[in-house]
């Protein structure tokens, strides 16, 4: 007998844009800026007065 209930299907993905990530720098951060130097595609700068991981440079 078939099931006559629609399969759960994932939302549509827009290529380019991700809705998680997996890295983010918390509120605890202290500004020694070891990450920039070890961030190997460079995606970890200063924006706002507070460093910020760039989702669209980042590949991990």
């Amino acid at each position: 007998m078939k099931n006559s209930k629609p399969l759960d299907m994932a939302p549509p993905v827009t290529v380019g844009v991700e809705d998680t990530f997996s890295y983010m720098i918390s509120d605890e951060c202290v500004g020694c800026e070891a990450c920039v130097a070890n961030c190997p595609v460079h995606a970890i700068a200063e924006r706002s007065g507070r460093l910020e991981v760039d989702p669209a440079i980042c590949i991990d």
